[in-house]
């Protein structure tokens, strides 16, 4: 089985290899050392070496069975991940990857309001709002904020 990367849900590179996943623990020029997944929630002190990209160093045995449709999972919810860019309606997007995932896939799957909220927290974070102001000289209040109950506006400092 060959080995898969692709990036968490916080952009955090992760790795696939024989139903465990790894997460980077950390990289040293070439070489990249991946902890695995499991290492907080069932105490694994499985590890993995890589050198550009190629596993060449085991380090501990896993403390637990690997799950052969992680990948599936994983690569299920990345889809929905990059789809929520896209001006579509929140269920379109969660529906596309899920027609063409296995049924094994899908039994692990989060429920369906669990996966449009993940879509509903993406686009949030792609919002860009304004900077806060470093001074109050940089501060303007705009339209009805600018109005007292007087309807006079707000003298600023």
């Amino acid at each position: 089985m060959s080995i898969l990367f692709s990036k968490t849900e916080k952009g955090k590179p992760f790795l696939i290899d024989n139903g465990f996943d790894y997460i980077e623990e950390r990289a040293y020029e070439n070489k990249v050392y991946w902890r695995c997944t499991q290492c907080n929630k069932q105490k694994c002190k499985a590890w993995l070496h890589t050198i550009n990209n190629t596993i060449c160093h085991r380090v501990g045995d896993h403390n637990h069975v690997p799950n052969p449709s992680i990948s599936g999972i994983r690569q299920c919810r990345s889809e929905i991940r990059d789809l929520s860019k896209i001006a579509m309606a929140t269920h379109s997007i969660v529906a596309t990857p899920i027609a063409t995932v296995s049924a094994a896939v899908l039994s692990q799957l989060p429920p369906m309001n669990n996966l449009n909220r993940t879509v509903c927290r993406q686009r949030a974070a792609n919002l860009n709002f304004p900077v806060n102001p470093l001074s109050i000289s940089e501060i303007h209040i705009t339209g009805s904020f600018g109005l007292t109950r007087k309807k006079s506006t707000i003298s600023t400092i």
